[in-house]
């Protein structure tokens, strides 16, 4: 299972208008596969309170449930940053039961929004920046704009793919960084020709996505791994989408066979691809945290209106207070 972020550009019709002519392969992907949509056109994942930034969006896909600032206001310290939502149980918890190696990928120092601590805390390896600093794997033009760029981490997570020889499945989850505001980072040597643009950030990105999803689907993975694809939030960039642009997240599931009839027309946000992920791997589930299986069941946003969604989110919650406590079963485990 692939999970490639860091794309987002919204709209209708059968490209993510009006901006599909950036993403043409992104735009193909989502035709030929699955791909959920509020119309009957292309379209995306709603994006609501508590899931508009990288960490957010990551805790909210993982977990089903969204990211507040309750760990800051209670004492935000090293302790919360290691056991990042601890007691919450996620994704890489399941997998991790159900014996999946996990490894996660990025080009940045998980450090930074304590992203090594939440991945971690929930059975997922890191292969960070300094993973790969520490061992003098990058060499030559692998400097991106927050670190490593994206061509070098794809390359590396090939590496591993083709390396990988366990009897055991496996679960790689890979972010990308070169769409970042403010501009972006165009890798000139992958993608020859491109001026330094927002747009051409965008477009090349495009293609190092593409052309890794073409590699997986012309290996001895091919027939039985499923590749999702989402944007972590709709792009932060500033004064490059027009004001009325209609926007949301885009998301693609490749070899998952969803049924077509459950796609269009329905209103799904990040929560909701927890047990979407829990799906494509034939573990039927109903429900998984604040998600709502889409093929099954309305979702939140389409039984309470996005408001009221909003509304209920904002409001204190015990139970989540208690996500951030050390699940001491955890602790044992790893001894």
């Amino acid at each position: 299972m692939l999970k490639a972020l860091r794309q987002e550009l919204g709209g209708g019709g059968n490209t993510y208008a009006p901006f599909g002519e950036l993403i043409p392969n992104l735009t193909q992907l989502a035709l030929a596969n699955d791909n959920f949509s509020a119309t009957d056109a292309l379209g995306g994942i709603v994006q609501t309170i508590g899931t508009g930034w990288t960490i957010a969006a990551l805790i909210s896909y993982n977990c089903a449930i969204p990211q507040t600032q309750l760990p800051y206001k209670s004492g935000y310290n090293d302790n919360v940053a290691r056991y990042y939502l601890h007691s919450a149980v996620c994704l890489g918890d399941v997998l991790d039961s159900l014996g999946y190696a996990q490894v996660m990928f990025q080009g940045t120092s998980a450090d930074f929004a304590a992203a090594r601590g939440f991945f971690t805390s929930h059975k997922i390896a890191m292969r960070d920046y300094k993973y790969f600093e520490s061992r003098q794997m990058l060499q030559g033009d692998f400097q991106g704009m927050w670190g490593a760029k994206d061509s070098v981490i794809f390359a590396f997570a090939k590496d591993y793919l083709q390396a990988y020889t366990e009897s055991k499945p496996f679960a790689l989850y890979i972010s990308t960084m070169d769409t970042h505001h403010p501009n972006g980072f165009v890798d000139t040597q992958y993608c020859q020709g491109f001026e330094k643009t927002f747009q051409n950030a965008v477009r090349c990105s495009d293609k190092i996505i593409n052309d890794f999803v073409s590699w997986v689907q012309s290996s001895r993975f091919k027939d039985n791994t499923s590749i999702i694809i989402l944007g972590d939030h709709k792009s932060m960039k500033q004064d490059f989408f027009p004001p009325d642009t209609k926007r949301s997240v885009y998301n693609a599931f490749i070899n998952t066979h969803f049924p077509k009839e459950k796609l269009k027309n329905r209103l799904i946000s990040h929560f909701d691809i927890t047990p979407l992920f829990l799906e494509s791997l034939g573990i039927s589930i109903e429900r998984f945290g604040l998600g709502r299986n889409p093929l099954y069941s309305q979702t939140l946003l389409e039984s309470l209106g996005e408001q009221s969604l909003a509304q209920g989110l904002r409001a204190p919650s015990k139970i989540y207070e208690g996500f951030w406590n050390l699940d001491k079963t955890k602790l044992k485990e790893s001894k």
